[in-house]
């Protein structure tokens, strides 16, 4: 299944016979909860330099980068 039958069977969980809707939105709901769960286990490993799991960026991090960026041309200027 990619991207598209995906988009698509979400489509058919909102638009339709309200029978056929429900329909849809388990299998949908089964579809996603796989995904999740394929999608957690690749990256259950994967965090932050804060612990934040499944590689969410914090705040911190994102501050963190800035500021060695900008220590390493500071650096950089003062050699020259």
């Amino acid at each position: 299944m990619n991207l598209n039958d995906i988009v698509k069977l979400w489509y058919k969980t909102q638009m339709g016979n309200m029978h056929e809707c429900k329909k849809n939105q388990f299998i949908f709901a089964d579809i996603m909860w796989k995904l999740w769960e394929d999608h957690k286990k690749f990256n259950e490993n994967d965090c932050c330099l804060h612990g934040n799991q499944l590689n969410a960026l914090c705040a911190d991090c994102d501050d963190e980068t800035y500021h060695e960026e900008q220590d390493h041309k500071a650096m950089k200027k003062e050699k020259k």
